[in-house]
């Protein structure tokens, strides 16, 4: 059995998977409107919950302390299981090596986060490189820790070419697609929504219908309705009510 993080969902006490909720609802695009959500979360509290994450251990630590988890748990893996595992002799090379993968991946985040020595106020900096990649990382594994206990099978695929990218598509079996585009800010412009609307267009010339709804998830506390079947929702739409 793979156990893996808690999703956010989980930690709030959600009473079933909310991402079946949140498809059946981004294929009912509103009209173009703009409202506020509530509760509704900060930057710096999205930031705290990617560098946090969702080991239950974690969770139940004081913040201070959760540095301390953190190494103990990249010490296991680098002098235990991976040295056990690949019979590594150089072990000391194996910390290294993780923190430059840490700096090249996205994926998980918290783990990510500590390796490379930032926290909530560091990835916040003006000038820091590691919010996006953290908020994408946090959203795709959000959505996929939900997903493996939603009653219908929602399989998760990523579309990029030379020039466009959609960070997340939601693909049902019977064929409908959501696309998920991940923005750090908290006020991203319409265009944002650009390659969302792309995919749009290319899937209804070849599969009309197939397309249901493209979201930008982002830092911020309105939900936009772009009208056409793309709209604009906090990250927290993913959880919240």
């Amino acid at each position: 059995m793979r156990l893996t993080p808690l999703s956010q969902a989980e930690t709030v006490g959600a009473a079933a998977p909310p991402i079946e909720r949140w498809l059946n609802r981004a294929g009912q695009m509103d009209p173009p409107r703009r409202r506020s959500t509530a509760p509704s979360l900060a930057r710096h509290d999205y930031a705290r919950l990617m560098c946090t994450g969702g080991y239950p251990e974690v969770l139940r630590l004081q913040s201070e302390l959760r540095s301390g988890w953190f190494e103990s748990y990249v010490e296991t893996i680098v002098e235990r299981d991976l040295a056990a595992l690949a019979d590594i002799r150089r072990v000391t090379a194996l910390g290294p090596l993780l923190r430059w993968t840490a700096a090249q991946t996205s994926q998980e985040m918290n783990l990510a986060a500590h390796l490379l020595g930032i926290g909530p106020d560091a990835a916040l900096a003006p000038m820091s490189q590691t919010l996006g990649p953290l908020a994408e990382s946090f959203v795709v594994s959000e959505i996929a820790r939900q997903a493996t206990s939603a009653s219908t099978r929602i399989s998760l695929w990523h579309y990029r070419d030379a020039r466009r990218e959609a960070d997340v598509i939601l693909e049902r079996p019977d064929g409908s697609v959501s696309a998920i585009e991940v923005k750090a800010s908290s006020s991203p412009s319409p265009r944002a929504a650009d390659h969302l609307r792309w995919l749009r267009d290319r899937l209804d010339a070849v599969a009309p219908g197939a397309f249901i709804g493209g979201v930008v998830l982002h830092m911020g506390e309105h939900e936009v309705s772009l009208g056409d079947h793309l709209a604009m929702w906090p990250i927290s739409s993913l959880w919240a009510d």
